[in-house]
């Protein structure tokens, strides 16, 4: 794994410090699991979107929703590939919801321009190629 684990700022909200440790924790479960990951830097003007990382030379984004709604997930992923990356990474550990669950949404509805959907809660990934 290349890059710096993100920290989170002083002062941080709670629900911030949360999201940047599923992110670190993302990166470095699938860089267990054999992928090329490099964390990237979280520079920039405030509100600007930046993708968190680069995963076998692309660039991905993580979530980590605490959503009950496999649509409402879903419907943030497609504002994250708008804005900021084409893969997106979902860490579900503070959600209910099952990868299976996130899987069956999406096929019902796909997400425009979306690649690949890198997903994990506990021990289990799964990753979704999008034809």
């Amino acid at each position: 794994m290349k890059g710096e684990a993100e920290i989170p700022p002083p002062n941080a909200p709670p629900d911030m410090v949360r999201s940047i440790q599923r992110q670190n924790e993302a990166a470095k479960e699938f860089a267990k699991a054999g992928y090329d990951v490099e964390q990237l830097p979280n520079q920039g003007k405030k509100g600007e979107s930046r993708p968190d990382l680069r995963i076998n030379g692309e660039l991905a984004d993580v979530y980590s929703p605490t959503s009950t709604s496999p649509i409402s997930v879903l419907k943030t992923v497609g504002y994250k590939v708008q804005k900021q990356a084409d893969n997106i990474v979902i860490n579900l550990a503070d959600s209910p919801l099952s990868i299976e669950a996130i899987e069956s949404a999406l096929k019902l509805s796909p997400i425009k321009n979306l690649k690949r959907l890198f997903l994990m809660k506990g021990d289990n990934k799964r990753v979704i190629e999008i034809d």
